[in-house]
């Protein structure tokens, strides 16, 4: 049955990426604008004739049915040719690869930053629970949590960046213009780390193991970290799946207000600029990551706890 479920859920992420490249591929139909007359504008003719039209269409295989365009660019993109950008004229692979490289470090300094406050907030909150220091931090957590990523982001480059000047707000450099980024993209998702890991640990200290253990004597802190934290953590990793698989398409906003020079920052530039191959692209490459991460949660759900199988996923 276990490897009947396996096959299953390989089927599932195979049919997850067929329809993310159909996603990507419909883009060009579904935004509006001509692609041709964008591309032959930015190309300098801004009032191409219908021959002119036609010719192009031809040339790049735009006249054939869409079933036929899909599927020779799906070819294209299986050989690892993304097309090339309308603007820089530059292989779109190449364009992203550049890029990439700044969002992950970004990425990853969000993601270790929301780890830090979720796992060491949610097991002192559960320590501390029904104090006045619980009740504080969850409404101090819940009004951080409320607000926009920009309104966070602005009040950051405000009082750490313009007003007290710890922090550069804008660029890439040093370690300190990581801090600021870091914190506004992994702020939130470490807020929902703490209050949920908070909220299993409280579940699990109710479980008869747990008295049994502050039976034999055990301190609190023994009891919780030992014995609660595993079984309370075990939920919160598909968070961490999520949070990894969402991260590229989250990107922007942050990497925008600060002049990361990411690739969400590009992408949004090539929203502004009708970059069509660039925003197909995108979709697929955030795609292909999320259906990555999602997996990669499944194989760690399988390690850490064998009673949970693919498709009985514990939410």
């Amino acid at each position: 049955m276990r490897h009947y479920d396996w096959l299953q859920r390989f089927l599932q992420m195979v049919l997850t990426l067929l329809g993310i490249t159909v996603v990507a591929f419909l883009l060009r139909e579904a935004i509006p604008g001509d692609p041709v007359e964008i591309l032959l504008g930015k190309e300098g003719l801004f009032q191409p004739s219908p021959e002119e039209v036609r010719l192009f269409r031809t040339r790049f295989g735009l006249d054939r049915p869409l079933f036929v365009q899909y599927f020779r660019w799906l070819g294209d993109v299986l050989r690892g040719d993304l097309g090339r950008s309308f603007v820089t004229k530059r292989p779109v692979a190449q364009e992203i690869r550049e890029r990439l490289p700044a969002t992950l470090l970004l990425a990853l300094a969000g993601f270790s930053f929301a780890v830090l406050i979720g796992l060491l907030g949610g097991v002192f909150l559960a320590f501390w629970s029904g104090s006045i220091v619980d009740h504080l931090v969850r409404v101090v957590t819940l009004l951080f949590r409320s607000m926009p990523t920009f309104f966070v982001a602005v009040v950051l480059i405000t009082l750490l960046g313009e007003r007290w000047r710890v922090f550069p707000t804008s660029g890439m450099g040093s370690w300190r213009h990581l801090v600021l980024p870091a914190v506004v993209s992994g702020s939130g998702f470490g807020i929902l780390i703490m209050r949920l890991l908070r909220t299993n640990l409280l579940q699990v200290l109710g479980n008869d193991y747990i008295l049994a253990a502050r039976a034999r004597g055990l301190s609190a802190w023994k009891v919780l970290l030992k014995h609660a934290f595993p079984n309370g953590f075990v939920s919160v990793l598909t968070m961490f799946g999520l949070y990894l698989g969402g991260i590229l398409g989250g990107s922007p906003v942050v990497e925008t207000i600060f002049a990361w020079p990411g690739a969400g920052r590009l992408l949004v530039q090539a929203i502004y600029g009708r970059d069509f191959p660039l925003l197909q692209a995108f979709v697929l490459v955030f795609g292909v990551t999320y259906v990555a991460m999602q997996m990669l949660v499944d194989v760690c759900y399988f390690f850490l706890n064998p009673q949970v199988r693919p498709g009985k996923r514990i939410v």
